[in-house]
């Protein structure tokens, strides 16, 4: 299983810190969650008013974010945002339609990830003397940088043509996995041992398959900014993840380092290029894997602005 490591950690202490030590917390396939509040903005507005947006935010994975982006698309001609308020947001101008946050996380030591509230405090225009309703649209947009993490046993056997009596320790295997705390996850691992030319070398390589397992876009994890600006992002930044893999304390050399997800799927191989003796024996050794990926959403709200002599039915 992922993250042994628990387990030695709550050797000792109450049995409450043994729960929260054990917790294994890089589970479920949520990254950043987050929803309108009731009301908040109310379905009807009127023009030249003032309103509140208000949504709940949580960070649901395993990672923390800081340097996430939250944009707002209103309709200038009839909105404007005047300021965002809440202890999560590091920076924000009056009549910005973004801002920066952090926010933290599950881990050990909060197994839940955190939670908050944000508010944007917004006006209404006035409509023109033609109009007396007006339909619209507030789109909701998140863009944060996250990361996806895997600690999985493997076996290595330098056996490769199966010619040895000996009992083994373990077998190569593929191993099938579900998701690790985060919106993309690693599905399946297929080990491989490999020969060398000269027969004195076993070479493991493993293929990562990764699925986008969340309800956003994956993008470039360089491009948060551009991701929730008004301009589309180019298209050589869409679906990027990269890849960063060791087998204990041995640098995997992967390839792609870099790679492209094809309808929210994609593969990558990842080797040991300096291999193992092939004289030695059958043994168990960790895999690590972590994915680098930006990760965006939108959630939206329509409402009805009015004139001020528009009476609410």
């Amino acid at each position: 299983m992922a993250i042994l490591v628990f387990a030695l950690i709550a050797g000792c202490g109450k049995s409450n810190s043994r729960q929260i030590l054990d917790y294994e917390y890089r589970v479920g396939a949520k990254g950043l969650e987050m929803k309108f509040a009731d009301g908040a903005p109310p379905n009807e507005l009127y023009e030249n008013g003032d309103f509140i947006i208000s949504y709940d935010v949580s960070n649901e994975g395993a990672n923390d974010i800081d340097n996430g982006v939250f944009s707002l698309s209103i309709e200038d001609d009839y909105m404007r945002v005047r300021d965002w308020n809440g202890y999560l947001i590091k920076a924000s101008n009056a009549n910005q339609k973004s801002t920066s946050f952090a926010i933290l996380g599950k881990s050990r030591l909060l197994p839940d990830g955190e939670k908050s509230v944000v508010t944007v405090r917004a006006s209404t225009r006035a409509l023109d003397e033609q109009t007396e309703t007006h339909t619209s649209m507030i789109l909701l947009t998140a863009c944060y940088p996250y990361k996806t993490y895997l600690a999985q046993e493997v076996c290595i056997d330098r056996d490769v043509y199966k010619t040895r009596s000996e009992r083994k320790v373990c077998q190569v295997q593929t191993i099938a996995l579900t998701n690790q705390g985060a919106p993309v996850a690693i599905i399946k691992i297929e080990p491989l041992m490999l020969d060398s030319e000269d027969h004195r070398i076993v070479t493991p390589q493993f293929n990562i398959y990764v699925r986008n397992i969340g309800n956003g876009e994956v993008f470039n994890s360089g491009k948060i900014q551009e991701a929730c600006s008004s301009s589309p992002l180019a298209r050589e930044d869409i679906n990027l993840v990269t890849v960063r893999a060791r087998l204990s304390d041995k640098q995997l050399q992967c390839t792609p380092s870099t790679f492209r997800l094809s309808n929210k799927e994609g593969l990558v191989r990842c080797n040991l290029e300096s291999g193992y003796d092939r004289t030695g024996g059958t043994f168990i050794s960790p895999l690590v894997v972590e994915l680098e990926y930006g990760y965006s959403f939108t959630i939206t709200r329509s409402v009805i602005i009015k004139r001020q002599n528009i009476l609410s039915k």
